[in-house]
């Protein structure tokens, strides 16, 4: 009996013993899902908040460029105004409106003189009222105003109600004329009236490819100015964005916030699986001891990730096989880019010194194909090049070479010429190919162009002794051929 008892007690210290180490192992297992859940959910909620962040920072680097590019062209009216003495009414107003056209968002431009009196605005339309009016009515616009002045520096009044009605911010920039001593004399102001929501739409809404799918908002001074697509935003609430900077002397908030798609491109599910493969390997650790059947379900485990592991290794090779036609090859054109170009251009040389000969290299650039992107968008300009890029390739030889090298630049290796004569016939085919392009099919509409090609053409070896000095002469020749008057073929000088 005292030996059926002690064998008991052993019993069951061995089994609380493996009890107590099985829990442990388990519990280990948990606490380590745990923790790599943790660190893969803080991983892509950063990924997401930069990727956000990056967004904020693009919208305001946009208002800062936008404001300034403004603020330049409104301090050229003012050097103008102090270097002729001043402007009659007329020339203001032309001047203005030219400013008004080539910068939409203004709510009107003005001119206010000494005593503060409103006296010229451009448009008129919708700013009738403000004719004749003393600005200095309030504090805010009398404190920028006698700052102005004083410094003769650009100042802002921060945002208030405009008398046109909503929510604006007035720039103030003095103008200053010169007596018969040289002495500068204060003469009045050039005033900029900022409607904010229609400037920052027209901001904000210029990339709209980038842009439409984020929810943005923005104030000015700690007071929201501006909001967009806010409602449309769910989820993506919890990762908002902000970026603030400086906006003559206030601060500038940016805040920009993720749609659900983008969320749910971020954040996947893989952390939570992280965490659930953990606890079912703790569990199948604490069932290890007491299961029979372990063995065979761990020879499926590993089964299936050998299937997991072949499976990356077949993906990985999938993506290095495209990340290496990336690399290589125009995504728009299917065209070889210059780096592959660069390959094919030595191994060109290489061939000339081991069996003599001689080889061409054409620049190409198109004429008028900014005013096919300014005209008819984006994607007409992206059809065109690929028409341009299929014509190239259809006019020369299965061994010549047409990569793409720029926004509209092409270059062409021609091998095995027998003159330069002979090269400038054939690169004249190119010119006449791009030429008799005349209009481009973009979604389902056909739009009218009108392009042609200035080329530069560079003979090796009579033109240079390496790639880059003979890349150098032919584009040299090419802009020889858009100073000639565009659509023409210019042969490198020796």
């Amino acid at each position: 009996m005292l030996l059926e008892a002690t064998q008991q007690r052993r019993a069951w210290h061995v089994l609380v013993r493996d009890a107590f180490w099985l829990l442990l192992t388990g519990s280990l297992v948990i606490g380590l899902a745990i923790y790599a859940y943790w660190q893969l959910d803080q991983r892509q909620q950063q990924e997401l908040e930069a990727h956000t962040l990056d967004h904020a920072v693009d919208i305001t680097t946009a208002i800062q460029r936008d404001l300034a590019v403004r603020e330049a062209a409104l301090k050229r009216l003012t050097k103008r105004w102090s270097a002729e003495g001043g402007l009659d009414k007329p020339r203001f107003l032309q001047q203005a409106e030219m400013i008004y056209q080539d910068f939409p968002g203004f709510q009107a431009l003005q001119w206010i003189d000494s005593s503060y009196i409103v006296r010229w605005t451009q448009p008129l339309i919708g700013n009738q009222n403000v004719v004749g009016m003393q600005s200095a009515f309030e504090p805010r616009r009398m404190k920028a105003l006698q700052a102005a002045r004083d410094s003769g520096q650009t100042m802002v009044t921060g945002v208030i109600e405009l008398v046109q009605g909503g929510q604006g911010f007035l720039l103030y920039l003095p103008t200053y004329v010169a007596d018969q001593h040289g002495q500068q004399l204060f003469h009045g102001f050039v005033l900029a009236v900022f409607r904010i929501g229609d400037w920052l739409d027209y901001v904000i809404s210029a990339p709209a490819s980038e842009y439409q799918y984020l929810g943005i908002q923005v104030g000015i001074g700690g007071e929201s100015v501006f909001s967009r697509d806010i409602d449309r935003v769910g989820v993506g609430r919890q990762w908002p964005a902000t970026k603030v900077s400086e906006f003559y002397g206030e601060s500038l908030e940016v805040t920009a916030l993720p749609p659900d798609e983008c969320v749910e491109d971020y954040l996947s599910w893989w952390p939570r699986l992280v965490l659930i493969a953990g606890i079912l390997l703790a569990i199948k650790l604490m069932l290890f001891m007491g299961l029979w059947r372990y063995s065979s379900r761990m020879a499926v485990i590993r089964a299936k990730t050998q299937d997991k592991l072949e499976n990356e290794v077949a993906a990985r090779v999938v993506a290095e096989k495209a990340l290496h036609r990336m690399a290589h090859y125009d995504e728009l054109t299917e065209l070889p880019k210059r780096r592959l170009f660069d390959q094919r251009l030595e191994e060109a040389i290489a061939n000339h010194d081991a069996q003599g000969g001689k080889f061409a290299l054409a620049y190409l650039d198109l004429d008028g194909f900014k005013l096919v992107n300014d005209e008819h968008g984006h994607p007409a300009g992206d059809r065109l090049l690929q028409l341009v890029a299929k014509r190239l390739t259809d006019k020369v030889r299965n061994f010549d070479i047409v990569a793409r090298v720029g926004g509209d630049e092409f270059l062409v290796l021609i091998s095995q010429v027998d003159s330069a004569e002979g090269a400038l016939v054939a690169v004249s085919r190119l010119c006449a190919a791009i030429d008799d392009i005349d209009c481009v099919v973009s979604d389902g509409q056909s739009c009218k162009v009108s392009i042609s090609a200035s080329a530069g053409l560079a003979i090796f070896p009579d033109h240079a002794g390496n790639a880059a000095d003979l890349v150098e002469a032919a584009d040299r020749a090419m802009y020889e051929s858009k100073n000639a008057g565009k659509n023409r073929c210019t042969l490198a000088s020796n």
